[in-house]
């Protein structure tokens, strides 16, 4: 593929997320605003442990920081990428990645403390979920109520290919139409999408609610 093919490739899918922009922000400004607070939240984060004097010693040390730095912040701009491209899947599988790994993160750092290497901690969790033969659903479960049910929904519509292939039937036969995100991405949003972009902001929600909760029993 040469130059020239390239440059048009990225200008049509540069006109696909200028107008999915118009469509989010005079329809769904909440919503779209929610996507663009988590990038907040992941800044914040980051810059929670960066303000701290010597924090380099933390880069290594926590998974907390290998979460925020390399999960959390990547995944939030990926994500309000996606939605713009009309990518509505890949947001609810980066969501439920972030959560996931969030959860992982955290338990590594409260149970290995005395591990010197965010890697080790994140290794000893896998050794015992392995000994133990459990699973990311009983460290959710761990957590609480509201990690589950996020969990469980992100996983249950989005990710197992039965929940996926109803949802666009389902959304198909009650719409008179394919969604835009059953179709090739990019895709531009119209009148049938904002359901599932609601949801989206629901979700987006929820997590937001649950990273404040992880981040306050959190502790270096």
């Amino acid at each position: 593929m040469d130059k020239e093919a390239i440059a048009k490739d990225v200008g049509a899918i540069g006109l696909v997320m200028q107008e999915n922009s118009e469509f989010l922000l005079t329809n769904l400004g909440d919503s779209y605003s929610e996507v663009v607070g988590l990038i907040d939240d992941s800044w914040n984060f980051v810059i929670s442990f960066v303000k701290r004097e010597n924090w380099e010693h933390y880069y290594t040390q926590f998974s907390r920081v290998y979460f925020a730095d390399h999960i959390l912040m990547p995944l939030s701009f990926a994500l309000r990428i996606d939605l713009l491209l009309g990518n509505i899947p890949a947001c609810f599988f980066e969501l439920r990645m972030i959560l996931e790994s969030m959860v992982k993160c955290f338990w590594a750092d409260t149970r290995y403390r005395e591990q010197d290497h965010f890697m080790e901690k994140l290794q000893c969790l896998e050794d015992e979920n392995n000994r133990k033969n459990t699973s990311t659903s009983k460290l959710l479960e761990e957590m609480g109520h509201d990690y589950v049910a996020l969990w469980g929904s992100l996983s249950k519509e989005w990710l197992h290919t039965e929940g996926f292939i109803r949802r666009i039937l389902g959304e198909t036969l009650s719409k008179s139409g394919i969604p835009a995100h059953a179709l090739a991405i990019p895709m531009t949003y119209n009148e049938t999408d904002i359901d599932i972009i609601k949801e989206l902001h629901a979700s987006v929600s929820k997590f937001r609610a649950l990273l404040k909760d992880t981040i306050n029993r959190w502790n270096f």
